[in-house]
């Protein structure tokens, strides 16, 4: 491992035997800690936290077009793309808004993250958010 993490923490739940013949078992969650804490027998790997990664849909008031990326942190990349002087989030900045959550779900990793993002603008913005109405809808439209 050489400090670093897998992408998915499970696909390393047994590691080979330790010295003195102890095997550890990593278990991503345990009841009653924080998301993404790693624990080893029950315990609490301190200063170990996975954070999570969300892919999310915005939607331009002004236009109706719609907007898939993914972040750590939907609620402060939402107001970088609406921040007229935030440059690091161009195709906001081509199309007016002010841009609105209008989807979001917490991915288990980057890569998963990556694939639904793909998944979604494969089949088209519009699209996905009409299935998923379809799905289960909500009173007063799109669930977030």
């Amino acid at each position: 491992m050489k400090g670093i993490l897998p992408e998915d923490p499970a696909s390393f739940l047994r590691q080979s035997p330790a010295p003195g013949g102890i095997n550890h078992e990593v278990v991503p969650f345990r009841a009653g800690s924080p998301p993404g804490e790693l624990t080893i027998q029950g315990q609490a790997i301190p200063g170990l936290f996975i954070m999570p990664i969300y892919v999310y849909i915005l939607q331009s008031e002004n236009s109706g077009r719609y907007y898939c990326g993914q972040t750590s942190d939907v609620n402060r990349r939402l107001r970088q793309h609406n921040d007229p002087l935030y440059q690091l989030s161009k195709t906001t900045k081509r199309f007016e808004g002010p841009w609105n959550l209008s989807w979001s779900q917490e991915c288990l990793n980057r890569s998963e993250a990556t694939r639904l993002e793909r998944s979604i603008k494969g089949r088209g913005i519009g699209r996905f958010l009409n299935d998923l109405n379809r799905q289960s809808p909500a009173p007063g439209g799109i669930n977030h």
